[in-house]
């Protein structure tokens, strides 16, 4: 998914705009692909219930920025006669999003823009984070109880390489500091570095992962799913 610039919704200078009823009338009127950035003092996941349950499979929700005093959401247009959601769809959306992420961040450091960088940057690690979460709590018990014979160690490696993206992204996150002391070259290569382990897990996620979990589970189950990933 290409994040074009999203046009801002701030729903602390328009409430009127963050009822259900005026909510959903608004979402009718967006076209296919249209970008929002909703922004709230606190949490929007009572607008995302209001989706899940009455346009369910027409969006895309990610979280920006989810702590007090400010609450940032993506929230992406899909076709209204879009189908149900794949887990390997909902999770290959989100790698293609944290990818776009990746090349902010890294355009920004080559500019010199520390600040963007770091902007960036956050947006990458909470992303990273709760689609980690996500694996682990939902995708992560279907394959434990599938039939695979080698489900122990593909879950041992993928954990594992779960706490090493987080590690680093910790790393890279310190590296920012201060203005003055924000050395260009030292943080791109922290974040090359990293993305190369995400890399690294997408492919084996891709490949393995994502449709083994696809054809374990029935439909509803599939469904509560990528709710509860949403919500993440």
């Amino acid at each position: 998914m290409r994040r074009d610039e999203p046009e801002v919704l701030d729903f602390r200078k328009q409430e009127e705009r963050r009822t259900p009823a005026a909510f959903l009338e608004l979402f009718d009127s967006l076209d296919e692909g249209v970008v929002l950035e909703l922004r709230d003092r606190s949490c929007l996941d009572d607008l995302l219930g209001v989706l899940q349950e009455r346009r369910a499979d027409q969006f895309e929700w990610w979280p920006l920025e989810r702590e007090e005093p400010l609450f940032r959401v993506l929230m992406v247009r899909r076709p209204p006669g879009a189908g149900p959601r794949s887990l390997t769809d909902l999770f290959a959306t989100d790698h293609s999003r944290m990818r776009g992420l990746f090349e902010q961040v890294l355009r920004a450091i080559r500019d010199g823009d520390r600040q963007g960088a770091a902007t960036s940057f956050a947006e990458l690690r909470l992303g990273l984070g709760r689609h980690a979460r996500g694996e682990e709590e939902l995708l992560f018990p279907i394959l434990a109880e599938g039939a695979e014979e080698d489900a122990e160690d593909q879950l041992r490696a993928l954990s594992l390489e779960h706490r090493q993206i987080r590690e680093q992204a910790r790393e890279v996150h310190e590296l920012f500091g201060a203005e003055e002391r924000f050395d260009q070259a030292l943080v791109e290569e922290a974040v090359l570095r990293m993305w190369r382990h995400v890399q690294v897990h997408e492919e084996r996620e891709e490949r393995t992962l994502l449709p083994l979990c696809d054809r374990l589970v029935e439909s509803t189950e599939r469904r509560r799913k990528v709710e509860k990933a949403q919500r993440y």
